[in-house]
């Protein structure tokens, strides 16, 4: 399975959450994770406060360059993951196919953790697998879990901001890794 982040330039939340998932990932995981950005702002590197935040954490993110989201990124995606209504609703504009597969970051940790709650991945063997199996799941969790919550753009606010920014994406993509 194919994860995609998606933020507006994929240089802090979408690049930040990629890295993160990855470095959690099992060696030899059948899943790939990928980010992408809604503008179009060139090959910048990753925003320096994020790079710094990963190296501390052990993660090299240095070769990290923005990328504008495709009709084949999405195409290829297995689950694609956002951080603002907003942004959920412009990818789904601008590529329909997106919505059966298109969540917020907050809310799919939320039903991953309810599905692990459940015992509803017993079945479900690889890290990909229990990915599909928590989406399969959602018809039947979302009524029950939380109203999903955006995560606000940190690019060129506070440093608390950035901090905070960062907690919460780290604090959702381990409840996810926790469940693969």
């Amino acid at each position: 399975m194919r994860v995609l982040f998606v933020c507006h330039g994929n240089i802090c939340r979408s690049a930040l959450a990629e890295y993160l998932l990855r470095a959690a990932l099992p060696a030899g995981a059948d899943v790939e994770v990928a980010s992408r950005g809604l503008l179009d702002i060139g090959p910048r590197t990753m925003d320096p406060q994020y790079l710094d935040w990963l190296a501390a954490r052990g993660i090299d993110a240095s070769g990290h360059h923005a990328a504008q989201v495709s009709g084949q990124d999405v195409s290829d995606a297995g689950l694609i993951l956002l951080f603002t209504d907003q942004q959920l609703s412009e990818l789904c504009e601008r590529f329909p196919t997106a919505s059966r597969k298109t969540w917020l970051l907050t809310d799919f940790a939320a039903l991953a953790q309810r599905c692990l709650a459940d015992g509803d991945l017993a079945s479900a063997a690889t890290p990909g697998r229990r990915l599909a199996a928590i989406a399969e799941c959602a018809p039947f969790k979302r009524p029950f879990l939380p109203h999903p919550q955006d995560i606000e753009d940190p690019h060129h606010e506070s440093a608390q901001l950035y901090a905070d920014v960062a907690a919460r994406i780290d604090g959702a993509v381990s409840a996810i890794a926790e469940v693969l």
